[in-house]
């Protein structure tokens, strides 16, 4: 019993130390978490020192705060996109770049609710876009044609002017992956005739 005592004790100290630790970078015992709790922090501390925190150990990349909270936002749920929204005004440009790319990729997720956001601090160019810094063709193809299909499927009468504006866009991108399709397919023609010829 004393034994089992002592395990369940150590487990949970353990626990605690690992929760406190996981986001090393930030404030100490400040939970970033959750969007409530950013959003809390921001309105106690300001949304610039809630920026420096999340943003303090990106270099660890996958394990990094900030790495947490762009998924929460890229999934498009309301109140993680209301982090970005609070959070934008007072971002420098790098953090400002990365929240562009979040919502952007949200994009597809919650049309009606980024859409809504475009304005000065999202400006129409940098969401409706590619966002992706050196991505692969196969992933910036499949993106451009959920975001089309999940464009075309909204119908909220307020959207339809932006929508439009924004389907062009992804359109004009789509093209040009189709044109240099269009070239590979030219070029390898020509290489077969060329070998036929010799």
């Amino acid at each position: 019993m004393k034994n089992l005592r002592i395990l369940f004790f150590t487990i949970f100290y353990v626990s605690i130390i690992f929760t406190q630790t996981a986001f090393s970078g930030c404030t100490v015992n400040i939970d970033y978490s959750s969007p409530d709790a950013i959003l809390e922090e921001v309105k106690k501390r300001g949304a610039k020192e809630v920026i420096n925190d999340l943003w303090s150990d990106e270099e660890k990349e996958e394990d990094s705060i900030i790495y947490f909270v762009s998924k929460k936002i890229e999934s498009g749920e309301p109140k993680w996109l209301e982090v970005a929204r609070v959070l934008r005004p007072a971002s420098d440009a790098g953090s400002g770049e990365d929240l562009l790319i979040m919502v952007a990729r949200a994009l597809p997720n919650a049309p009606a609710l980024v859409l809504n956001m475009i304005g000065n601090s999202f400006p129409l160019r940098d969401i409706c876009t590619l966002p992706f810094i050196e991505g692969e063709p196969e992933i910036e193809k499949a993106y451009l044609n959920k975001t089309e299909n999940a464009l075309k499927s909204l119908q909220e009468p307020e959207l339809e002017g932006v929508r439009w504006d924004c389907l062009r866009i992804i359109h004009y991108f789509q093209e040009l992956y189709y044109i240099e399709e269009e070239r590979e397919k030219a070029k390898q023609h020509r290489l077969k005739i060329e070998k036929k010829t010799k």
